[in-house]
C-alpha cells in the first residue's frame, strides 16, 4: 500500500506544480498591472490641464502626447493581443487616435504650437510595463483596462472640461468632433472587457 500512496502523491505533484506556477504568474501580473494603474483613481479628476484662454497651446500639446501614447499602445496591442476582439479594439483605437492626432496637428500648426516629440515619462513607463507582459490573456486584459477604459475615461473628462473652458472656436470644433468618437471607443472597450470577464 505505501507504493500506491506514493504514486497517488506523485500524480498530484504535477498538478500542484502547475497550480503553484499559475499562482506565481498571477501575482507577477498583478504587480505589473498595479504599476500600470493611473496616477489618479477611477472617477477622480484627471491631472489639471486647462484649455482656458491663454492655456490652449499647453492643452493641445498635452492631448497630442496622450494621442501618441494611446497610438503606440494600440499598435502594440494590435500585434500582441491573443484575443481577436482585443486586436480589433486596438486597431479601432489606433485608427481613431491617428485621425485625432492628424486633425489636432493641423490645428496646432495654424496656431504655431509645436507637436510633442515623444511620450511623457509616466506614459513611457506605462508603455514599458505593458511591453514587458508576455503575449497572453493578462496582456489583453491589461490593455483593455488601462488604455481602453481608464485612459478613455480620463481623456473624455479632460475634453469635456476643456470644451467648457476654451474660447478657441477651432479647438472647440475639434473637441466636438472627438468626444462622440471617444465615448464610442470607451463603450467598445467596456463591451470587450465584459466579454473577457464572462
Amino acid at each position: 500500500m505505501p507504493n500506491a500512496r506514493r504514486q497517488q502523491a506523485m500524480s498530484g505533484a504535477p498538478a500542484m506544480a502547475r497550480a503553484a506556477l499559475a499562482l506565481a504568474c498571477t501575482v507577477a501580473t498583478a504587480v505589473v498591472l498595479v504599476g500600470c494603474a493611473p496616477m489618479h483613481g477611477p472617477g477622480a479628476a484627471p491631472p489639471a490641464v486647462s484649455a482656458a484662454p491663454g492655456h490652449e497651446p499647453a492643452f493641445m500639446s498635452h492631448v497630442a502626447a496622450d494621442n501618441l501614447y494611446e497610438l503606440e499602445l494600440s499598435h502594440l496591442a494590435a500585434s500582441r493581443a491573443t484575443n481577436p476582439r482585443v486586436r480589433s479594439l486596438a486597431q479601432r483605437l489606433a485608427v481613431h487616435r491617428t485621425q485625432s492626432r492628424q486633425q489636432l496637428a493641423a490645428l496646432m500648426r495654424t496656431r504655431g504650437v509645436p507637436m510633442a516629440a515623444g511620450l511623457a515619462p509616466e506614459q513611457a513607463g506605462k508603455l514599458r510595463r505593458l511591453q514587458a507582459l508576455p503575449r497572453s490573456a493578462d496582456f489583453d486584459a491589461a490593455y483593455v483596462r488601462v488604455v481602453g477604459i481608464e485612459d478613455g475615461r480620463s481623456e473624455i473628462a479632460l475634453l469635456e472640461r476643456a470644451r467648457q473652458e476654451t474660447r478657441d472656436p477651432g479647438l472647440a470644433a475639434w473637441i466636438d468632433r472627438m468626444l462622440p468618437v471617444m465615448r464610442s471607443d470607451l463603450q467598445a472597450a467596456q463591451r470587450v472587457a465584459g466579454q473577457l470577464a464572462g
